[in-house]
């Protein structure tokens, strides 16, 4: 999963054996209030740890964050929640930058730099094009006319070396098809040689979806076991994982819950491997039908690559 800041109600407990100040797995004796998931610290005398995963009473962690220093410390030592200037400010980053509508958008690589237009390729280009925002959010946007049948404008760049796992929120645009042959706008990972990809889509007018796709303009198949949870909402968040074995796919409603989509080999359809990540648009519009017609688009308000 994507790694986010969890606030952790005050409950203290003590380390089950003493510890140096190297290691990074932590037992202590009674973890069950604590989540086992997502990023959240703990303070033991005078050192700040990030938890990064518990399993039962074993916690897995970055030693000496938040400007302190990491140390050897004592058997049955106490060991409780804190929260610090930057635990914070990671939470809200997350919770507040992915969910306003007002606030600037974060796109950003697995290095850090910022996404623009520019980083982008298509596949597909068609009547589509790419629109920096003031914001710093993107805008992939169609005009074609077609109100029905299966193509998709789709833009790619390079993927980070698996393991990584891409988020990222999207923001319907005017525009978009709703009903019979609505408009999807999604997340994929994309094979260079090939062009294949298979990408997770919104259906605008339902559901969601994990699909093959030969290019573009060539359909292949559902992937197997993929859910379709109602959508209805102007915002939604994906997430692609590659673990270097297999693929999966999440959605969420709120980009910090996320729901099992499906999973298969990152071999199973694309022989090579995915070597690109990208998003698309559907070319299905309104037609001609005003205000929008046939322009429409998709937002894409942050992109996290980690």
């Amino acid at each position: 999963m994507a790694r986010y800041e969890r606030i952790v109600n005050h409950v203290a407990t003590t380390l089950n054996g003493a510890i140096n100040d190297t290691v990074t797995s932590i037992t202590v004796n009674n973890a069950a209030s604590w989540p086992t998931e997502g990023d959240y610290r703990l303070r033991v005398g005078s050192e700040v740890v990030q938890v990064t995963s518990r399993a039962a009473n074993v916690l897995t962690v970055v030693r000496g964050v938040d400007g302190t220093t990491a140390a050897s410390h004592s058997d049955a030592d106490t060991i409780e929640p804190v929260i610090t200037a930057t635990g914070l400010e990671t939470y809200f980053n997350h919770a507040v930058g992915y969910t306003s509508r007002t606030r600037d958008s974060r796109l950003r690589d697995i290095d850090g730099n910022t996404l623009t237009a520019a980083d982008w390729s298509f596949d597909n280009q068609a009547s589509s094009f790419l629109e920096n925002n003031p914001d710093g959010t993107i805008s992939l946007i169609s005009e074609e006319t077609d109100t029905s049948g299966a193509t998709l404008n789709v833009v790619y760049k390079a993927a980070p070396t698996p393991p990584y796992t891409v988020t990222a929120c999207f923001q319907v645009g005017p525009g978009m098809k709703w009903g019979a042959n609505a408009t999807t706008a999604g997340l994929l990972v994309r094979e260079n040689s090939t062009g294949e990809f298979i990408n997770v889509a919104c259906n605008l007018s339902a559901t969601w979806g994990v699909n093959r796709w030969n290019s573009p303009t060539s359909f292949s198949a559902a992937v197997s076991g993929s859910l379709a949870p109602e959508a209805h909402s102007p915002f939604f968040w994906m997430q692609i994982e590659d673990d270097n074995t297999d693929l999966f796919w999440r959605g969420s409603y709120d980009g910090l819950n996320f729901f099992e989509l499906g999973t298969e080999g990152r071999t199973a359809f694309m022989a090579g491997g995915p070597d690109q990540v990208g998003f698309q648009i559907a070319e299905r519009a309104m037609g001609t039908t005003l205000p929008h017609g046939p322009r429409h688009e998709v937002n894409i308000r942050s992109w996290e690559e980690v």
